[in-house]
Order: structure tokens, then C-alpha cells, then sequence
């Protein structure tokens, strides 16, 4: 069997985010969280990297996620990151859980960019510039993560 090297993981965000207004929240959905313990417990990756909403910290069960966490042997780093600090043109903010088996995690450096506007790479000939093809280039998730996990391996 393999081992996990590496778990990232976005619980449901939608009952706990502002987004949702006053509309009723669901509980049970929320607990999705918990699988992320699960696993952890299961499969003992070396890293786990947690995104969400970073309204997640107001609820109750922020705090046992993060005991069952701690009590599974990660050391955790809780980190909110704007997406904007990493070329996406639009402020969105995140709570990133970077939990380690090996010791303390570090901080992730964010780095200011400027972001990228659609004007900037929208072609009106029905192609991408090449700008907006390097950039994008090899990139098979959101920039935010894809830094994070770099940071994490190397």
C-alpha cells in the first residue's frame, strides 16, 4: 500500500460562510470537517493542508477539530491567506490549517502580485495571450494551493 505523502482538503464551507446570510445552517453539514480527522487518523499522511471559509473559526467545532488534530500528532499552523496576495484578481480571503507529523509548520510567505485582469489575457481573436498560457501552464489547482503545497515540499 502506498502511503499519503500529502492530504488537501476543503470541507463543505457553504453553512459556515456569510455568504449564506440568514438563511437556517446545517450542523451536520459542518461535521465534514471531521473526516479530514479521520483520515488523518487512518492513513497518517505527513502533511494535511486544510482550506475553508475563514468564518469556520466561529464554530463550535473548530476548536475539536483542532484537539483531534493536535491529538493525532500534528502540529498546526492556523494561517488566513487572500487570494489576491497570490495573482487572483479578486479579494478572498481563506483559513488555512497547515498540519505536520515533523514539527511546526511554517508560516506561508505571501508574496504581492499584481493580479491579472480578464482584459489582460482575453484575446478578441478567440485566443488566450501567451501570457495567460504561461501562467497557467502545468497548473492543475487554484494558485493559492499550488503555493502552499511547493512550499510545503521543498
Amino acid at each position: 500500500m502506498v502511503k499519503a505523502q500529502k492530504k488537501v482538503a476543503s470541507p463543505e464551507c457553504t453553512n459556515h460562510s456569510c455568504a449564506k446570510g440568514s438563511r437556517p445552517r446545517c450542523e451536520e453539514s459542518k461535521e465534514t470537517a471531521f473526516q479530514v480527522t479521520r483520515f488523518a487518523i487512518e492513513f497518517k499522511p505527513k502533511w494535511i493542508i486544510i482550506e475553508n471559509v475563514i468564518q469556520i473559526r466561529s464554530w463550535i467545532g473548530h476548536q475539536k477539530l483542532l484537539e483531534e488534530l493536535w491529538e493525532s500528532g500534528y502540529f498546526i499552523k492556523e494561517q488566513i491567506l487572500n487570494a489576491q496576495d497570490f495573482g487572483v484578481p479578486q479579494s478572498r480571503k481563506r483559513l488555512f490549517l497547515l498540519c505536520s507529523l515533523s514539527g511546526e509548520a511554517k508560516k506561508v510567505k505571501t508574496k504581492k502580485t499584481i493580479p491579472e485582469t480578464a482584459g489582460s489575457i482575453i484575446s478578441y481573436d478567440s485566443e488566450y495571450s501567451e501570457r495567460y498560457k504561461k501562467l497557467f501552464r502545468n497548473a492543475v489547482c487554484p494558485p493559492v494551493m499550488k503555493e502552499i503545497v511547493l512550499l510545503l515540499v521543498s
